[in-house]
């Protein structure tokens, strides 16, 4: 029922920022503009609560998550997904819009026309997040989830500055050749203390790039990549942040 309520609330907010968007043009309704754009925050928190609570217990039900997660994801890296995923910038940007609009509604209450404005873009950004529906059913749910994918687990280690090369408690394990439908390369497997790391060196049409690895410990970030060496060999980089 978590998936279900956060539905509900989400179209509740967009009620209330379609309220607060009239309140800023229509005298009538003003009075009603504040009191929406608070309400409206307020739901955010719920909303925002309801997300966190399927992507923590990793509910497959829920196509999101079980498009981005598994059950055996640290849970650092489960919630990282609720922003990091394919249209997770678009439920941040939602979410601080309708904060943005209540903390100005709370504090310059008076300035009817400006409330309005912060309205219109909460509404704008709310519908186009009811489109990409965040809380969609599986129905029937899989029984495991697709797992952390290559392009997120990329995005997060370019989100993540350079750290230090790590020489103790690594070993290379494995480099496996790979082909996908249209690219080749190889795929290592990287022990960094107990956590098992699969960077990958991707080739396409050509142009070689490294895809990181990474995971989050109790030191930090550690991310894993493997580059061609002269020589036929292979060459693993291991970093962390904080250094």
């Amino acid at each position: 029922m978590i998936a279900e309520a956060g539905h509900a609330l989400l179209w509740l907010a967009l009620g209330m920022a379609a309220l607060q968007a009239a309140g800023g043009w229509v005298p009538a309704l003003r009075a009603l503009a504040v009191p929406a754009a608070v309400l409206q925050g307020w739901l955010w928190l719920w909303i925002a609560g309801c997300l966190i609570w399927v992507f923590a217990v990793t509910d497959l039900s829920v196509a999101g998550v079980a498009a981005t997660t598994t059950a055996a994801l640290p849970l650092p890296l489960k919630l990282t997904a609720i922003a990091v995923r394919d249209g997770g910038g678009l439920i941040v940007l939602t979410a601080l819009a309708a904060w943005a609009g209540a903390v100005l509604a709370f504090f310059g209450g008076q300035r009817g026309r400006a409330v309005g404005i912060a309205g219109l873009g909460a509404l704008a950004l709310t519908a186009a997040l009811l489109g990409t529906a965040p809380f969609a059913r599986l129905v029937p749910a899989p029984t495991a989830g697709a797992g952390f994918p290559v392009a997120v687990r990329a995005r997060l280690a370019a989100l993540m500055p350079s750290g230090a090369v790590l020489n103790d408690g690594v070993a290379l394990v494995a480099v496996t050749p790979v082909a996908g439908p249209d690219s080749t390369g190889v795929l290592a497997a990287v022990r960094a203390g107990d956590r098992l790391l699969a960077p990958e060196w991707r080739e396409v049409g050509g142009t070689g790039f490294p895809v990181a690895d990474g995971t989050l410990t109790w030191r930090g970030w550690v991310a894993a990549t493997v580059v061609p060496a002269p020589g036929g060999r292979w060459r693993v980089r291991v970093t962390r942040w904080p250094g």
